[in-house]
């Protein structure tokens, strides 16, 4: 008799458990979104851009040659992208001040080139062009 009671209660536990997580997953995740951006994306980067303490994105764009940057509004969501020409075949994107003005610039890795662009922060969001070294 206690066996037949421990089965059933850990299947109940197990049955609830189970129950919940998959309602929690329901309650985690909404639709998925799709944003537009270069061709063969190949790396992407978060980081503040603008300086408003929300997350925004860095794509390098191995077939088009560019860097996309979707800023992120606050609420989950991000602007359209706006594109920055880099050296060919951009591999990798990372961001770090470089220049030491509380900026996030970016470096992308160039393939083909075997170069680096450098792209230096305006401040508001939005890069200088590609300077390759």
């Amino acid at each position: 008799m206690i066996k037949k009671i421990s089965i059933f209660a850990i299947v109940c536990l197990f049955l609830f458990f189970s129950a919940n997580l998959s309602q929690a997953f329901f309650i985690m995740f909404d639709t998925r979104v799709d944003y537009s951006i270069g061709d063969a994306s190949t790396s992407v980067f978060a980081a503040d851009f603008n300086n408003d303490n929300y997350q925004d994105l860095a794509v390098a764009n191995q077939n088009s040659n560019n860097v996309s940057i979707n800023l992120h509004y606050g609420d989950g969501t991000f602007a359209a992208a706006v594109n920055y020409d880099v050296g060919t075949t951009p591999a990798s994107v990372f961001a770090a001040d470089f220049d030491n003005d509380n900026y996030q610039d970016l470096a992308v890795a160039n393939y083909t080139t075997d170069n680096v662009s450098i792209l230096f922060n305006d401040g508001d969001g939005t890069f200088a062009a590609a300077v390759n070294y």
